[in-house]
């Protein structure tokens, strides 16, 4: 599934071709611009939390939920990811996840994305709502919670490091039953893919 940016003027390029090759793209609700709309493929809308790997972008806790703040400025939280769901037709919802190479914060962080994640499967479905993971996260509080899929993120640091990349992409199918699928963030390269 392509990841694409409204942002910028070659992915707009680009829209059509994987609209037809592809039938579905990824758009991230951090690179999400106003007037963006797609109407012949289906819409996979990623909250953003890869944002949070910004030096600049802060996470915070706001009525038992985690929200970040952009390097612009710009304020993504489980209800704006969920309207703007909605509001753009996407037929798979990802939750608001925070990864990090700090691992100082990574308990913190893997808590405010599970609240996050329980809280988006609590809402009323209308679409599909996969909840995101980070490497080493604990799942099972997930699972119970019905999602129709899992999207495992926080890889990129990992996409050279391939015995990593297949232990963690491992570790989480395996414990995920058969008919629940699994996507993989941000591992687009061809070696990498071949490892998983």
């Amino acid at each position: 599934i392509p990841a694409l940016s409204p942002r910028f003027d070659l992915d707009h390029l680009v829209f059509p071709y994987a609209e037809r090759l592809f039938g579905r793209i990824l758009v991230s609700t951090a690179e999400y611009r106003s007037g963006f709309r797609v109407d012949s493929c289906q819409l996979w809308l990623d909250s953003g939390g890869f944002a949070a790997f910004n030096p600049s972008s802060r996470v915070r806790e706001s009525a038992g939920l985690g929200h970040l703040i952009c390097a612009d400025g710009t304020s993504i939280t489980p209800q704006r990811v969920h309207d703007l769901a909605h509001t753009l037709g996407a037929q798979v919802e990802f939750t608001l996840d925070f990864p990090t190479r700090d691992d100082s914060k990574r308990d913190a962080y893997q808590q405010l994305s599970l609240r996050n994640a329980l809280w988006t499967l609590t809402q009323p479905r209308r679409r599909l709502v996969y909840a995101a993971v980070q490497p080493g996260q604990d799942i099972m509080p997930i699972l119970r919670a019905n999602p129709d899929g899992i999207g495992l993120g926080g890889l990129v640091p990992w996409a050279r490091d391939h015995t990593s990349l297949h232990q963690e992409v491992r570790r989480v199918r395996e414990q995920l039953p058969d008919s629940l699928p699994l996507h993989v963030f941000g591992i687009g390269h061809p070696d990498a893919l071949r490892v998983i």
